[in-house]
């Protein structure tokens, strides 16, 4: 019988668990998790809602979350999130503008972005350019016709990654475009590609999972079809939990202090014992925690993983006099050109059917910076200023509830650093890793590699 350690127990690690034992059912796999979860995902009573401040809705429906929708041992109720959450906004110049969901929308809109597609052309032999050259051929093409698809490109990675930096946002949200756009090709040729990459790679995870993913349809971008979970991210988190229990998966509460490798075998140490061997380890753990336990196996390998730096941010939640809310739709992003803390409202209440409510409405906002030094109360003055600015919302609201959080920081050289990273890895066998650092922080996107690596992993 195989024996598996996961190392943190987030979204990568239990999907990772639970695909795999559909291939390897008789597989011994055992979390190591500091501390244990408390609540799963940040459950708060907020007025008359149990809200989630944690993650809130899988932007695309592929075959990992098929399959695990399909399953009947796992109970989760999952919907299109609806017509609000494919109307969304972008602020420009104080103003919230719909976000355009077709070519022609987008070549139009980038009439509105004139003076910053001057800009960014005087300068695009910078260093967040996407590309090295540029003909003046595809100059005019970028100026008037993917301008503000670049512009977008910014508010949703400051939004939903949370980085400052512009050619690495790019790169960390779209991975495969990025590939292919450092291949030379245009734009669109870029995204065509990357579309069929996917879908073939979900055609051959569907089958190796015994059924058809003629339903899914992959996408390069987001928001026109999203999906929620009756729940949210806590809903999926216990119900792999305790699938994985009933399967006999082990959760222990352990802090690990160090990995050793020794004939294909690892061996997990904490401060008192020695835990092993094991035939494989799978870490879903920060770069920085990975760094500390991996340095006696590859001090060279830990030091190159210093390197991974974190954003701070906090959520918000809060609830509103339903009548004072005037905007229909889901997210409001906010570009870095407007200059404020404020990344993104999420209208909640307009985005799942549990938060509808006649009189109060909840809406989750993000704030970005080094929040330690702010109470609860001046971080919710903060908050309503930049309200007031974007939305023209004046109102106080009836309750809030703020969570400090952090998230990867996706620095110069990203791309070229998570290669670096994976090859060293690739390099001690039966070690795998996962999560944000290396992934994408997009629930879907985690699904969907979690999948891929329980197959590419697989023991004969």
């Amino acid at each position: 019988m195989s024996r598996i350690a996961i190392i943190g127990s987030g979204i990568s690690g239990l999907s990772f668990a639970y695909f795999y034992l559909k291939k390897n059912p008789n597989t011994h796999i055992e979390f190591f998790e500091n501390p244990p979860p408390q609540n799963s995902g940040h459950l708060t009573d907020l007025g008359p809602f149990q809200a989630d401040l944690h993650h809130d809705m899988i932007f695309q429906k592929n075959p990992a979350l098929e399959l695990i929708l399909r399953d009947p041992e796992i109970s989760l109720q999952a919907q299109d999130a609806g017509k609000d959450a494919q109307t969304n906004y972008i602020v420009k110049d104080l103003i919230p503008a719909k976000i355009p969901r077709s070519k022609s929308s987008f070549r139009f809109n980038s009439i509105l972005f004139l003076t910053e597609s001057l800009k960014a052309l005087s300068n695009y032999q910078k260093v967040y350019s996407l590309w090295d050259s540029m003909s003046f051929f595809e100059a005019t093409k970028t100026l008037f016709m993917e301008n503000f698809s670049e512009y977008f490109t910014s508010a949703f990675t400051r939004g939903f990654l949370f980085s400052e930096a512009e050619n690495t946002e790019f790169a960390a949200v779209f991975p495969d475009i990025y590939q292919y756009i450092n291949q030379n090709l245009k734009v669109e040729k870029a995204v065509e590609s990357a579309i069929e990459k996917r879908k073939n790679e979900w055609i051959t995870l569907a089958q190796a999972y015994s059924f058809s993913a003629d339903g899914l349809s992959p996408r390069a971008f987001y928001y026109d079809n999203p999906i929620i979970l009756k729940e949210g991210m806590p809903g999926l988190i216990k119900s792999l939990r305790d699938y994985l229990k009933i399967h006999g998966t082990k959760f222990t509460s352990a802090k690990i202090s160090s990995l050793a490798s020794k004939a294909k075998t690892w061996t997990l140490h904490t401060k008192n014992n020695k835990i092993g061997p094991f035939d494989m380890v799978f870490t879903d753990i920060d770069a920085d925690y990975l760094s500390a336990i991996i340095k006696e196996a590859d001090k060279e390998l830990s030091g190159e993983l210093k390197k991974m730096k974190y954003n701070s941010y906090s959520v918000i939640g809060s609830i509103y006099p339903a009548r004072q809310i005037r905007l229909d739709g889901g997210h409001i992003l906010i570009p870095r050109k407007e200059k404020s803390p404020l990344a993104r409202v999420s209208l909640m209440s307009n985005l799942f059917p549990h938060y509808h409510n006649k009189e109060s409405f909840f809406i989750k906002s993000y704030l970005l910076g080094e929040h330690d030094l702010f109470s609860d109360e001046e971080l919710q003055d903060i908050l309503k200023r930049e309200l007031k600015r974007f939305t023209g919302l004046k109102a106080d609201p009836s309750h809030f509830k703020v969570v400090r959080l952090r998230a990867p920081q996706y620095f110069p050289g990203y791309t070229a650093w998570r290669a670096l990273i994976r090859a060293k890895i690739s390099a001690l066998e039966n070690l795998i890793i996962s999560g944000d650092d290396f992934e994408s922080m997009l629930t879907d996107r985690l699904l969907e590699s979690s999948m891929k690596k329980a197959l590419e992993n697989e023991k004969p």
